[in-house]
């Protein structure tokens, strides 16, 4: 194995929500299997739920290791120990969490100093800004996260850019999404909520991301061309596809590990507190999981496409991630970037 002075090492910062943090770690053992030393940075309670996991990668001689910060819940204005968004009694904390979050510099600047090998590249959730302050100070490149596909990035960013709901009259006006290899229309409350509230922290995110070095995607190639090569057009950037990083595990156990206290009820529309379901009207009723299913399953030509369909993508999706498939030859080409930018001293 290479001197730790020449080994690349990933700094990488999930948001405190099982949706980003589950295949934020999926991307830590990825990038450990091409021998890249990897840092989680998170807090005590959701370093509990990845310890498992982690243990069982370092048996398995992957370098991957958490460290903890703690986060600054009163000062947020949160309960003690609402790390994560599956643990707050109201969504209308999730404001409250996401400046939680966002107050860690100061210790995370004071850990950049310490951690050895120096870091070399930090990936970082988007809703996490300050990061990009950190890669700054420290020289390094930031690399940005958010789970979403191409084709979800590329339409936020054209209506970011374009201005287009400035013409907008109401939340149910449908617009044309503009600058897509597709006509597509939508409203407005079919946005995600940071698109229109929160203005503030909106503001620093489109900050941090227009500094970003480059941007990590957990779709493949295949599954959407045209997306991938429009929004590596639009952007200017660097931009990886790496997934579908879920198939990494590959035991029965790491399966198992990866999903378990994710906090949602099965047959949840959104995530809620336990037992609020019928309060909010949004369980899935027992009629529409008949409906789906019979859809899914008759013998219709329209069922037999879709169930024909859904296995070609199966197959692509296992192939891209498999060696010299688009995903993994992805993740070679960061790293490469990566290893150029940090014992080359190319400038970010």
């Amino acid at each position: 194995m290479a001197s730790q002075s020449h080994q690349l090492h990933f700094v990488l910062f999930p948001l405190m929500a099982q949706g980003h943090m589950i295949p934020m770690f999926d991307i830590a053992k990825m990038l450990a299997r091409h021998g890249v030393i990897v840092t989680i940075v998170t807090t005590q309670l959701n370093a509990k739920r990845v310890a498992i996991p982690l243990a069982r990668a370092a048996e398995s001689g992957l370098q991957i290791k958490s460290v903890e910060i703690q986060l600054p819940c009163q000062e947020a204005g949160l309960p003690n120990e609402m790390e994560n968004f599956d643990m707050l009694p109201s969504l209308g904390l999730g404001y409250e969490l996401f400046m939680a979050a966002n107050m860690l510099q100061e210790p995370v600047e004071r850990l950049f100093e310490v951690l050895t090998p120096r870091p070399s590249c930090i990936i970082s959730d988007m809703c996490l800004p300050y990061t990009s302050d950190v890669a700054t100070k420290f020289g390094i490149p930031r690399i940005s996260f958010n789970g979403f596909s191409c084709f979800c990035v590329l339409c936020l960013h054209n209506i970011q850019i374009s201005k287009v709901l400035e013409s907008v009259k109401s939340e149910s006006e449908l617009f044309v999404v503009p600058g897509l290899p597709d006509h597509i229309e939508m409203a407005t409350n079919q946005l995600p909520s940071a698109m229109l509230d929160v203005k503030d922290f909106s503001a620093r995110v489109s900050g941090a991301e227009m500094l970003r070095y480059g941007f990590i995607l957990n779709s493949f190639e295949e599954l959407e061309p045209e997306y991938v090569q429009e929004y590596k057009r639009a952007t200017g950037g660097k931009v990886w596809c790496v997934g579908p990083v879920s198939v990494c595990n590959k035991d029965d156990i790491d399966k198992a590990h990866r999903v378990l206290k994710i906090g949602v009820r099965v047959g949840s529309e959104v995530t809620i507190r336990w037992g609020e379901e019928e309060k909010f009207g949004l369980l899935v009723k027992k009629e529409q999981v008949k409906n789906a299913v019979n859809s899914l399953m008759n013998d219709g030509e329209e069922s037999e496409e879709r169930r024909r369909r859904v296995q070609e993508l199966s197959k692509m999706a296992f192939k891209a991630v498999e060696e010299e498939g688009s995903s993994y030859l992805n993740m070679k080409l960061l790293i490469e970037d990566i290893k150029k930018h940090t014992f080359f001293k190319q400038p970010a």
